[in-house]
């Protein structure tokens, strides 16, 4: 808890002085280039941001979960998890796409915290490949649940690694970087929600989909 304290810190400072310089450059017609670097310096403080708020929810782990939940759209969460992890993703030439299958669907959910679970998900699958493509699927026409699917077409991962995907700290390669927390707090935030998540692979070298689904609809 004390780790995840110490990096906020700093994390906040870095994300309140981009904000001020980006609304001075665009008030002096600055430089779009800049911009752009600031936009990605911005977009990996929020990453960093959210890496300490996990310490901070394993340290809590002990404590009852809480959910703000409200009438939300499950294409739309998905598309803005997509849309602030494109960044990430064109750095290794990955391209996301989407896919829908039914109409869009009105959820029972918490915002932050299901587009925090989708955005785990696409990161480890952007962590996990190294050109390409991710395909997020969602499915709307079961009567009961909503699906979702990420699917890459990475490095894959063994029958063992597979039964420990939810692990925390568990990670299928360590020279990839990370904490091996991101799909652990996905979990955490699904099952939340009376969901559930799971994993697949053919193995090694031939891509992991990950699957979760979100009871009911409105």
């Amino acid at each position: 808890m004390g780790l995840a304290h110490e990096l906020r810190s700093p994390v906040n400072i870095i994300q309140a002085a981009v904000s001020i310089i980006r609304e001075r450059l665009r008030e002096n017609a600055g430089d779009k280039k800049l911009i752009e670097y600031l936009d990605m310096i911005e977009s990996n403080a929020d990453r960093l941001d959210r890496f300490s708020a996990d310490l901070l929810l394993v340290a809590k782990e002990s404590e009852s979960v809480s959910l703000n939940l409200s009438k939300e759209s499950i294409f739309e969460m998905l598309s803005f998890a997509i849309d602030d992890n494109r960044v990430a993703a064109s750095l290794k030439d990955i391209e996301i796409e989407l896919e829908k299958i039914g109409p869009d669907r009105m959820v029972l959910a918490d915002r932050k915290k299901t587009i925090q679970a989708i955005s785990n998900i696409i990161l480890n699958a952007i962590k996990y490949s190294d050109t390409g493509k991710i395909r997020a699927t969602i499915d709307t026409t079961g009567a009961v649940v909503t699906r979702v699917s990420i699917r890459d077409y990475g490095i894959g991962v063994s029958k063992e690694m597979l039964r420990r995907m939810f692990v925390r700290f568990a990670q299928a390669d360590g020279s990839r970087g990370g904490a091996g927390l991101g799909l652990s707090i996905a979990k955490t935030w699904i099952e939340a929600h009376r969901g559930r998540i799971w994993a697949e692979s053919e193995g090694v070298g031939r891509g992991t989909k990950v699957t979760f689904t979100l009871p009911g609809n409105s």
